[in-house]
Formats: structure tokens, C-alpha cells, sequence
């Protein structure tokens, strides 16, 4: 999907469970707009891999050079990890392009990866419409939860990337 598809699959299944959609009619919707989405950032890879001079495309190259191994060589596996790992999805949807990816190889990885993502997502949003309505009194302590969440998160990250680079890449920033 072009917008963001975890909202679009969430709000759309929360949705569905409050009886505004059909889910027969709406799963097949979002896994076709997830599906197309994919393959235009796919295509996009395709195009940027005629110009591999532009700013774009070296760009691309750099930051995802790394990944390319895995891109040619697990696609289903990195397809279908990169749809849970935000930011990282479209790169490497582009990044799968830019390598020449067989597109049976693309579209086979990619529908798995779909599928299993909007079941979890939209299973969440689904299964927790239920109970929303009933929790309206505490989402303020959600708000503080989150964002506590995501300090938590943000402080994690940064220790296992220093610990990664440190002890695995070999680097030392203090030298």
C-alpha cells in the first residue's frame, strides 16, 4: 500500500469488526492494495537500477548494500521480516528491484509475507476492537505507556547497535 499500510490494515479491520465493512469483501481489498503497493516500490527499484549514477540510487546502494545477500539469496525470509520492522520494508522492496530479483521469486516471497502480515496485524486490531470501548477510562495511561514504550525502546536499541559494533564489527568510536 502507498499510505501506510499498517494503519490502512488496522483501522480497516477494527473497522470491519465494528460492523462498518464486510470482511469477504475487504480482505481480499487489502491484501490486493498491499500486494500492488509492493509491486510499484518494486518497480521503482527497477527504474532506479536504469540510473545507478542518480543521488537516489547511490543512496539506496549504501545504506542497503549490506542486505543484498539476503535480498538475492532469502527473499521470503527478508521479505517477510522487513514487514514488521518499520522503515525497513519499502528500502528493500526498492533495494529488490534494484538487484533484479526474478519477479516469480519476488511475488511468491512477497505474497507470503502479505499474508502473514495483515493475519497479525489484522488479527490484532480485530481481536482487540472487542475490547477497546470498554478501556476508554485508561488511555491515558496507554499514552504514558507508549511513550514509555518507546524510551525503553529507543535505549535498547542504541545499547545493542554499541554493543554490535563493539564486539562483532570490531570498532572502537573512542579511537
Amino acid at each position: 500500500m502507498l499510505i501506510e499500510g499498517d494503519v490502512v490494515v488496522f483501522v480497516s479491520a477494527f473497522l470491519t469488526k465494528q460492523g462498518f465493512f464486510y470482511l469477504p469483501y475487504i480482505a481480499p481489498l487489502l491484501i490486493l492494495g498491499a500486494l500492488i503497493g509492493d509491486f510499484l516500490w518494486y518497480s521503482l527499484g527497477k527504474f532506479a537500477n536504469r540510473h545507478p549514477e542518480s543521488l537516489p540510487s547511490k543512496i539506496i546502494s549504501k545504506v542497503t548494500k549490506r542486505f543484498d545477500d539476503g535480498i538475492l539469496n532469502r527473499t521470503d525470509t527478508l521479505l517477510m521480516a522487513t514487514k514488521f520492522i518499520y522503515g525497513t520494508n519499502r528500502i528493500t522492496l526498492i533495494r529488490s528491484g534494484m538487484l533484479n530479483v526474478p519477479i516469480k521469486k519476488f511475488f511468491n516471497a512477497n505474497i507470503k509475507a502479505v499474508l502473514v502480515w495483515i493475519f497479525i496485524v489484522g488479527g490484532i486490531a480485530y481481536a482487540t476492537s472487542a475490547w477497546i470501548p470498554h478501556l476508554k477510562h485508561y488511555f491515558r495511561y496507554a499514552e504514558i505507556g507508549l511513550a514509555l514504550g518507546l524510551l525503553l525502546f529507543l535505549v535498547v536499541e542504541r545499547l545493542i547497535t554499541t554493543i554490535f559494533e563493539e564486539n562483532i564489527l570490531g570498532t572502537n568510536k573512542k579511537n
